[in-house]
């Protein structure tokens, strides 16, 4: 190098090819990790829509198991189809008298009766609903405070609700079941949800000796 000469050194930038690949690579990364995020995410959403379902179906099966093994001796069933509120036809099961672990809502009555319906949701799909109803009451009486209840939402998003009964536990299922037959010895229960889930429960009823058969019992 000559004393008394200068260099420049030359900087050189980015070409625009250069410029557009890196946004190209920085859009498809970030876009792979929204997309990490929004499976992630969906997928907590589903564990946690399961959880709350598994504890619904856990807490309706305690419920109804407390009550039927709970049932007087003069205990009063009856299913039926029932018209509400112009959503379509609730699958309603009624019980009368309950023992006082069922009786709930604000049309509670000692003695009084418990409604369970598979109340549709307008939907298409059906909330598995309690309500109390007054046991005295004639049946036109009985389906205008039904009407009127307030109804506890037991289980929501089910597709299907199907009762079945047995006089006792040899005897075979039948799908209906009148209050003149008394109370029955088992009671079947079969819930299919929205997402094709199945759920099958028996109810066994127990018998209720007369007293000069307990008397006897050891």
């Amino acid at each position: 190098m000559r004393p008394g000469n200068t260099t420049r050194k030359k900087t050189r930038g980015f070409t625009l090819l250069e410029v557009l690949l890196s946004v190209t690579i920085f859009l498809l990364l970030a876009g792979g990790i929204f997309a990490a995020v929004t499976v992630s995410i969906k997928a907590s959403s589903e564990i946690v829509r399961i959880g709350q379902e598994t504890e619904r179906l856990d807490a309706l099966q305690r419920f109804l198991r407390q009550v039927f093994s709970n049932l007087s001796g003069a205990a009063r069933l009856e299913l039926k189809i029932r018209p509400a509120d112009g959503r379509g036809d609730a699958v309603e099961l009624l019980l009368w008298p309950v023992p006082e672990s069922a009786s709930f809502s604000q049309n509670a009555q000692p003695s009084g009766g418990l409604a369970l319906d598979a109340m549709p949701d307008g939907s298409g799909l059906l909330t598995f609903s309690l309500a109390n109803f007054g046991a005295e009451l004639s049946a036109e009486n009985r389906d205008q405070q039904l009407q009127g209840a307030t109804w506890i939402a037991m289980l929501p998003g089910v597709r299907q609700v199907r009762w079945r009964f047995a006089a006792a536990e040899t005897t075979g299922l039948q799908e209906t079941w009148e209050p003149a037959n008394g109370r029955p010895g088992l009671v079947n229960l079969e819930i299919t949800m929205a997402d094709g889930t199945e759920k099958h429960w028996q109810f066994l009823i127990p018998e209720i000796l007369p007293a000069k058969e307990m008397a006897t019992q050891p």
